[in-house]
């Protein structure tokens, strides 16, 4: 039995407060300036320092979907998803704090 927990319905990594998903500039191009405008908000964190991030809804990423095309749940946008969506990697501590944290809510 595989160690590497099954990302379709979990979601846990896309759970958290504002700015949980930070998007970099390249995110910014991946995704396109319709879905930047639609996805993503910009908050200022003070002194003029303003940083990009997916909006939030009810605690998730609202790329989450409970009702992707094939029926599933899962990241709506996977294959332009941000880098820190690109880097977290199933099944790893974080993957597994993550899936813990969502547990206790």
């Amino acid at each position: 039995m595989s160690d590497v927990p099954d990302c379709r319905g979990c979601g846990a990594c896309c759970h958290g407060d504002t700015m949980w998903v930070h998007l970099l500039m390249n995110d910014d191009e991946r995704l396109g300036s319709e879905r930047v405008r639609r996805l993503t908000v910009l908050t200022e964190h003070g002194r003029g320092y303003f940083a990009r991030g997916m909006k939030m809804a009810g605690g998730r990423c609202i790329a989450f979907s409970d009702q992707l095309p094939d029926g599933q749940s899962g990241c709506s946008i996977y294959e332009v998803r941000p880098d820190i969506c690109r880097d977290f990697t199933a099944g790893s501590p974080e993957c597994h704090a993550a899936r813990a944290r969502l547990a206790k809510e």
